[in-house]
């Protein structure tokens, strides 16, 4: 990559060194070029162990990448240096709970989050994901409602915190109004694989049949993630289990 090659040119000792390294990263990414991007991110991080923007890059590449235990041991360091009421500390905290919660350590991750949270009480999308983790576990629905909706007002046409936000409604049980959301996400999102599927749910729920048979094989055409279509293909043949719906857990 030309582009990355020029980035990379720049003097070793030059005050901009770190800087174009970065750049060099999200431009090699940007071309497919991932591992390369690693690796010149490894070096520099190496090279420039103080530079903060660089290593907090570095973390997040990794994490994109999804090479989750790089990315958190890149996060243990940059929070070891970060001031401890700094905002930056707060995105910090936030990257590793997404991190901790994809590697299926949810305690850390919601421990992050929260922490996070404190520094960055109005930041939509930390309200979202942690909102969402919740109702995706039955947990904190109440919580997770009120977070959503302070997150709507600061965003109001984000399709996916308006699909959060009947997603914690559908988990509690609460079936027309998960659906009045859904198609609200929906009409922001058309093309959103996931909030078609969670209507498709909502629809099945409320006793609408044919209308969430609809949503799920729209669902299914839009997806490219071979676990989620194969979770429709199952609910297109048998439905959804009529017997035990998804009901209100822990309330926080």
């Amino acid at each position: 990559n030309d582009a990355a090659s020029s980035l990379l040119a720049v003097n070793e000792k030059s005050e901009f060194r770190p800087t174009s390294e970065r750049m060099a990263m999200a431009v090699l990414d940007k071309a497919g070029q991932g591992d390369r991007a690693i690796k010149v991110g490894q070096a520099a991080v190496k090279a420039h162990p103080a530079d903060m923007d660089l290593l907090l890059s570095y973390a997040d590449l990794l994490r994109e990448k999804l090479r989750f235990p790089e990315a958190i041991a890149a996060y243990d360091i940059a929070l070891t240096k970060i001031p401890a009421t700094s905002n930056r500390k707060g995105l910090a905290l936030y990257h590793r709970g997404i991190a901790y919660q994809q590697a299926k350590q949810w305690p850390r991750a919601e421990t992050d989050l929260l922490a996070a949270l404190q520094l960055r009480p109005d930041d939509p999308g930390l309200l979202n994901y942690l909102a969402f983790s919740w109702a995706d576990q039955g947990l904190n629905l109440d919580r997770a409602r009120t977070m959503l909706e302070r997150a709507i007002q600061l965003v109001p046409d984000d399709g996916a915190i308006v699909d959060s936000l009947g997603w914690v409604m559908y988990r509690a049980g609460d079936y027309e109004e998960a659906i009045k959301q859904l198609e609200h996400a929906v009409a922001l999102d058309a093309n959103d694989a996931t909030i078609n599927d969670h209507l498709g749910d909502a629809y099945w729920r409320a006793g609408r049949q044919l209308d969430a048979r609809t949503q799920w094989e729209k669902a299914s055409h839009l997806s490219d993630d071979k676990t989620l279509n194969e979770q429709i293909r199952v609910k297109l043949r048998d439905g959804l289990d009529t017997e035990n719906p998804p009901r209100r857990a822990a309330v926080n």
